[in-house]
């Protein structure tokens, strides 16, 4: 009667296989169902996930990447190039003292799988002594 449309999707991550493994990593990302439609594209085993963090300004911030490490492992920006405060940490890239600047979409990639983070970076309007650096 297609009032269950979730048994459906149950049905195809059992008959999926290669999707088990990817379903323990999408708990407590942006709510499970938002994921269905992620998993279903990665028939080429290209499975994009994506997160988003939000940081306030001078902060320092971690973008993990939930990919298997590899030696072809890279971060990128997507529209530019990354902040020279950047570095990689194992997995994660650690961006210090961040601007608004660095706001936007950062692509990790490894062994031909993407992951997407998203940073927002929000402008500190309480009161603050200024820095001089």
């Amino acid at each position: 009667s297609g009032s269950m449309p979730s048994l459906n999707q149950q049905g195809s991550f059992a008959s999926g296989g290669a999707f088990g493994q990817n379903i323990g990593l999408n708990f407590g990302q942006e709510g499970f169902s938002s994921q269905f439609g992620n998993l279903d594209a990665g028939d080429d085993g290209a499975i994009i996930e994506s997160q988003q963090l939000s940081s306030s300004q001078g902060a320092s911030v971690d973008l993990p990447c939930r990919l298997a490490p590899s030696d072809d492992m890279k971060w990128q920006k997507e529209g530019g190039s990354l902040p020279d405060r950047a570095t990689q940490v194992r997995t994660a890239l650690r961006i210090e003292r961040v601007t608004v600047e660095d706001s936007g979409k950062y692509i990790c990639t490894s062994q031909g799988r993407m992951q997407y983070v998203t940073l927002m970076v929000e402008r500190v309007t309480a009161k603050q002594k200024p820095e001089i650096s």
